[in-house]
């Protein structure tokens, strides 16, 4: 949304949009721990109610923020199915379904890992893609939806913008266990290819769809860690073997520098490919 805007300026927007995150996070964690009192903290059970929790939250205060004190239609989140959305939705799963194949791929002929088992996962199957498109949403309503739309609005270019919003994906991955350089640099050229994404489009679900089909894919089908934690039960039971850099060791195929030469071509491609057939978005 371009023009004059007579909301509060950048630097309060951003304070209040830190305080906001935070305390709904806050107040998820103990929403859950009150809702599942005797349940451990490491269970997926708890893991997904939090999850849940936040993701609404956070959906409320990004749209309070937006529309009330920003005085932003919320349409401008880009939160409609528009024809964006039909026509690149297919491109949109199948860029990181080629990517975790190939790279999957790559790792079983290399001897960096083997299939041990393959089972299905039951009614668990069907939970993971409805927590994997939630955990995506709560990331994607606040880093692209609002924080990069946001920068948007301001003098700064729409590709600084989308690197701002990329190094702060990353680094809300810092906390995650076995986290490294390679998994950093390779979390910030995700962060890249999802803001051009919702840069190109203007649409918010195609990032939403991108980076849910990525976790399941990878995680509930592959068997790899997602970003260095096991979430849900998976198809495949990998036994990886090394060298950690082919199959990515505990982070998961995100820590693997094969993955991240992949990575870097494909978004390379996506990004080229959307600039020639959309019309850039007024955010």
């Amino acid at each position: 949304m371009k023009g004059k805007r007579k909301g509060l300026p950048l630097w309060a927007d951003l304070i209040i949009w830190l305080i906001l995150s935070f305390f709904a996070f806050v107040i998820s964690e103990e929403a859950t721990t009150a809702l599942l009192p005797d349940t451990d903290r490491d269970t997926q059970l708890y893991f997904h109610t939090s999850t849940t929790l936040a993701t609404l939250l956070l959906s409320l205060t990004v749209l309070v923020q937006h529309c009330l004190l920003d005085r932003q239609p919320w349409h401008s989140l880009g939160l409609g199915f528009n024809r964006a959305f039909i026509r690149y939705a297919p491109l949109s799963c199948a860029v990181p379904i080629a990517i975790l194949t190939l790279g999957f791929l790559i790792c079983l002929l290399a001897g960096s890992t083997s299939i041990s088992s393959v089972q299905w996962t039951g009614w668990e199957f069907g939970i993971s893609i409805v927590f994997w498109i939630v955990a995506a949403f709560a990331e994607e309503i606040l880093l692209r939806g609002y924080f990069q739309s946001r920068l948007c609005r301001t003098r700064l270019h729409p590709w600084g913008a989308i690197v701002l919003s990329s190094i702060l994906f990353a680094a809300m991955h810092l906390g995650n266990s076995h986290v490294a350089v390679i998994p950093m640099i390779h979390l910030f050229v995700s962060g890249i290819l999802l803001g051009a994404l919702y840069y190109y489009t203007g649409n918010l679900w195609l990032p939403t769809l991108l980076h849910s089909v990525w976790n399941w894919y990878q995680g509930s089908i592959l068997g790899f860690a997602v970003s260095g934690n096991d979430l849900t039960p998976s198809i495949i039971t990998q036994q990886a073997q090394a060298p950690d850099w082919l199959n990515g060791g505990a982070f998961g195929f995100e820590g693997s520098l094969l993955g991240l030469l992949i990575q870097i071509a494909l978004t390379a491609w996506f990004i080229v490919y959307l600039s020639h057939h959309t019309k850039k978005a007024s955010l």
